[in-house]
Formats: C-alpha cells, sequence, structure tokens
C-alpha cells in the first residue's frame, strides 16, 4: 500500500506521505485526533488542507468534525489503510487505538500476525511484540485477561468452519494441555499451527479436520500448546 500510487504526481504523494507520519508523530497511540493547524505549523494552510482531503478521498485518513452547523473540521484519524502503509515504511504503528472505538462495551484485541491451519508457518509473523492491529471486540463475548487474535492460513480446519483468512481469538494456555480435542495454537519446532489437540499414549496428537490432511504425531517435548481457540472473526470476502 503506497499513496503515490493513488496520485500521479510524484511531489505531492511526498507531501501525503509526510502528512501520514506527522499524524501518527503527533499522536503515536491514537489518543486523540490531529488538527489542521498542528499540521499546517510552518507550511502553508491551503495546500495542507488540500492535501489531506486528497487523503481522505483516497482513505487513508478520517476528518472528525464538529457537530456545529458549520461543519468544522476538528481534526484527522489514520485509517487502517494508513496504518498499513506506515507499517510497511517501518514506522511502529502498534499502540495506535483511537480511543472513541472503546467503551465499557468493546475491548480492543491485538492481533498478532498470522498461524497455519495446514502446514506450519514461522512464529516470527506472529511475535506478541509485533501487534499488526488491535480488533474491537464486543466485551460480553471475551473472557477477562488475556486475550488475542490470528489470522489463519490454510484449510486444515475447515470441518470446524475455520476458514483460510478467518481470525481467530485465542486465549494463552497456562500449564497442562487438557488434549481432549480442544482447538489449539501449538508450536512444533518453532512453527505455529492451528489444530485439534488429542493425548495418546503419552503423545501429542495435532488433528486437522479437514480429512485431506494428515495428523500430526509428537513427542511433547516437541510441542508448546500457546493457547485455546475460543472463537473467530470472519470477515466477508467481498468487501461488503
Amino acid at each position: 500500500m503506497n499513496p503515490s500510487e493513488d496520485f500521479e504526481d510524484i511531489s505531492r504523494a511526498e507531501t501525503q506521505q509526510k502528512l501520514l507520519i506527522s499524524i501518527l508523530k503527533a499522536s503515536p497511540d491514537g489518543a486523540r485526533s490531529v488538527t489542521l493547524d498542528e499540521l499546517s505549523k510552518g507550511k502553508t494552510k491551503s495546500n495542507i488542507s488540500r492535501a489531506l482531503g486528497e487523503l481522505e478521498e483516497k482513505g487513508y485518513v478520517e476528518n472528525e468534525r464538529a457537530e456545529s452547523s458549520s461543519k468544522r473540521s476538528r481534526g484527522f484519524w489514520l485509517t487502517k489503510k494508513a496504518i498499513k502503509w506506515l507499517r510497511s515504511a517501518g514506522k511502529d504503528t502498534s499502540k495506535y487505538v483511537r480511543p472513541h472505538l472503546l467503551s465499557d462495551d468493546i475491548r480492543v484485541v491485538p492481533l498478532l500476525g498470522h498461524a497455519a491451519a495446514g502446514n506450519p508457518i514461522s512464529t516470527d509473523s506472529f511475535a506478541p511484540d509485533e501487534v499488526e492491529e488491535y480488533v474491537p471486540l464486543p466485551s460480553r463475548n471475551i473472557p477477562i485477561g488475556q486475550v488475542y487474535m490470528l489470522q489463519i492460513r490454510g484449510d486444515s480446519m475447515i470441518g470446524d468452519h475455520i476458514l483460510n483468512g478467518d481470525q481467530v481469538i485465542v486465549v494463552p494456555y497456562f500449564g497442562k494441555p487438557k488434549g481432549n480435542g480442544e482447538i489449539v495454537v501449538a508450536l512444533v519446532d518453532g512453527d505455529a499451527t492451528v489444530k485439534h489437540l488429542e493425548i495418546k499414549g503419552g503423545r501429542y496428537h495435532l488433528e486437522p479436520s479437514n480429512p485431506e490432511h494428515l495428523a500430526r504425531i509428537e513427542d511433547p517435548e516437541n510441542v508448546h500448546i500457546q493457547g485455546r481457540v475460543i472463537g473467530l472473526l470472519r470477515v466477508s470476502r467481498d468487501g461488503l
């Protein structure tokens, strides 16, 4: 994702990219929207206003407006599209959570990256200190305590209606796993996978729910059960 792809004029694209960085620097945790006056310091306000308008039109910022009849601009928020570009540009966006999403009824849960539902993939893609974004979820559906989310890659769990691209909600596992068929996030030789866990004869059986995939049988010392899957979030494939 790159704002320069949305605009033919390179110099205008550079201005817009700098504005995205400035908004993040002004409020790295998203605690408040950033005003036009702040972004215009030392610059021509009309040029900055035009650039912000173009960014808003392309979906990189949202304009917070006052509820008065004047509809005067109060400030600007970064969108997910902007966060994605900033992350690709090497900026730390892990703390950017817009406070108006928060309430007693809403809880934001960190999306830490990907986990395989198929062949395991490296845990480097979902290190806990590399939050990709925060996802607002209804508090009534989330247990008290630490919770995180992972995005699924693969089709080995389609029998449980866990599809490629779904985001699963995970509670960290503490202590010895039950091994009664619950769906877990398992690390095997440093790679992560989502499977049913059965403990048989002292060995861990990581069972898929797609008959086209084979179970993986491991000694317990080769497996670390990171968490238990308690739910999932599915985004419409057509974006509607």
